[in-house]
Parts: structure tokens; C-alpha cells; sequence
């Protein structure tokens, strides 16, 4: 059975899309993870609320990525858009290449 992981972040601000919530990113994933026949390990969901893209500082992102480094990580990893992961381009670097390795 293939496995995988969220990752959904979300910092609130004005006009911000409704499918930016939550709710609506961890929809989103499901529904690409069930399409690929892919199920959601919920041990591997990781959620940052309020905290910018701008940072990598953020506690569950740190987290998901101590997981893909310790080798403990599902085949596949579902977000809504690379700007759940990195707002900034210079800070991203290889850490994109390394994640999605």
C-alpha cells in the first residue's frame, strides 16, 4: 500500500483565498492522495497555523523534515502549493530538491 503526508500551513491576512484554510488544504491533498490511490498516514500530518512561509522556523515543518532526514517518511508528500513550504525563494534553496528526493 502506497503512503504519504501532508503538509498544510496557513498564516492569516487580509484577502486571503478561502482554499488557503486548513480545512480546504487538507481537502485538497486528500482527494490528490485518494486520486493517486494513496493512503494519508495521520501520523504524518503536519500543520503550522499563523506562522509565515517566510520562516522556516515553524515547529511541524521542522518537524516533517527531522522525519524525511531520520529515513522515517511515507513515498509521497501532498500540499497545496510550493508556498507551503518556502514564500522565499533564496531560503529554499536545495532544501526543495532535497525534500521532494
Amino acid at each position: 500500500m502506497k503512503t504519504g503526508a501532508i503538509y498544510a500551513r496557513y498564516s492569516p491576512g487580509k484577502g486571503r483565498e478561502k482554499s488557503t484554510t486548513i480545512e480546504a488544504q487538507m481537502a485538497m491533498c486528500r482527494q490528490m492522495a485518494a486520486q493517486d490511490q494513496v493512503w494519508i498516514d495521520d501520523s504524518h500530518i503536519y500543520i503550522d497555523r499563523g506562522i509565515s512561509g517566510g520562516n522556516i522556523d515553524r515547529p511541524n515543518f521542522q518537524r516533517m523534515l527531522e522525519n524525511i532526514k531520520q529515513g522515517n517518511f511515507p513515498g509521497y508528500l501532498y500540499i497545496k502549493d510550493d508556498k507551503r513550504l518556502f514564500r522565499d525563494e533564496l531560503e529554499a534553496g536545495d532544501k526543495v530538491e532535497w525534500i521532494w528526493s
